[in-house]
This record gives structure tokens, C-alpha cells and sequence, in this order.
């Protein structure tokens, strides 16, 4: 019922030119141009390898068995606090 009574009706001034600015408006928001460099050519690939690195910083990959566990018991712990509370 809503669709006939709207095609029926005569739309006011701004309701007219409503969906021409939404089309106007989203085109300038994704009005750009995207071009690509091949891998060889593209020396910077994003903005995490602008970054500029302080100094040797080394990485560490290990995660000890303990702090994995321990971090299961506190959530399981959490989970059976929060039903607690619920009921």
C-alpha cells in the first residue's frame, strides 16, 4: 500500500532531486583511479613497510605451552562466572 500511495503522490522539490545527489555524492566518494605496478616495480607494497624501524628490534615467535593454558583457564573461569550471573 505504501509503494502505490508514494507513486501516486507528487514529490515536493527535494524529494525530486533526492536521488540525483546520492548518485552525485557516491561517485565522488569512489571516484578514484587505481593503477598497478608490477610486484618488481612496486617498491613500497603498503603502509606497514613505510614505517621507519628505530633499530634492530628482534622478533619473538615463541609462546610458552604455560601462557597459552593459563589464558583457557582464565576465560573458561569468566564463561562460568558470567552463566552464574545470568541464572
Amino acid at each position: 500500500m505504501n509503494v502505490i500511495y508514494y507513486a501516486s503522490r507528487t514529490l515536493d522539490d527535494a524529494q525530486t532531486r533526492y536521488d540525483d545527489n546520492r548518485e552525485r555524492i557516491t561517485s565522488r566518494e569512489f571516484d578514484i583511479e587505481i593503477v598497478d605496478k608490477k610486484g618488481t616495480e612496486n617498491s613500497v607494497a603498503d603502509h606497514l613497510s613505510r614505517l621507519r624501524i628505530e633499530g634492530d628490534v628482534p622478533i619473538d615467535d615463541s609462546l610458552p605451552e604455560e601462557q597459552l593454558m593459563a589464558a583457557k583457564i582464565v576465560d573458561r573461569g569468566y564463561l562460568t562466572k558470567c552463566r552464574l550471573e545470568e541464572a
